[in-house]
């Protein structure tokens, strides 16, 4: 009996243990979630502004200057394909000239940032100018905001 009694106790100390270290864990990991974005506030002071001036900036060298190294330095995900590929992806062959791009709406969540940027365009055949929004994504990195590219074709504005 006394062994099934030591056995029955050392069970549930076992249980309390793991439970405890299991919620000591949740807790570490949801205050570790807090302080990056404490961090990132500290250092920004105004993540929303800075995304803003990041996005048009951008689309900016993207689209009127075409200075697409200066783009590829800006993206997330630089490493996933090589700055040939990335040119092959994203150049403009010509037909559509490109007139302004401006920031119409920001959205800052924590690491996370999703910009509507508003771009005014002539297309060929096109006596008159034509304005359409993009759905953009960006995400901080060491500090900075990075560019998350998106699949081609593939339109979703923030809600």
């Amino acid at each position: 009996m006394r062994v099934y009694l030591a056995y029955r106790r050392w069970f549930w100390n076992a249980i309390f243990r793991t439970a405890f270290l299991v919620f000591v864990a949740m807790a570490f990991g949801a205050c570790q979630e807090v302080n990056e974005v404490q961090e990132v506030n500290k250092v920004m002071k105004d993540p929303k502004g800075s995304l803003e001036k990041k996005a048009e900036t951008y689309w900016k060298m993207r689209f009127l200057e075409k200075d697409y190294e200066g783009t590829y330095a800006m993206e997330a995900d630089q490493g996933t394909m090589t700055l040939k590929k990335y040119r092959e992806r994203i150049a403009n062959n010509g037909q559509i000239k490109y007139m302004s791009v401006a920031a119409t709406k920001v959205q800052v969540d924590g690491v996370n940032g999703t910009v509507e940027i508003l771009v005014t365009y002539l297309l060929p055949n096109l006596p008159k100018q034509v304005s359409s929004p993009i759905a953009d994504r960006w995400v901080i990195k060491e500090n900075e905001w990075k560019h998350l590219s998106r699949k081609p074709g593939v339109y979703k504005p923030p809600s």
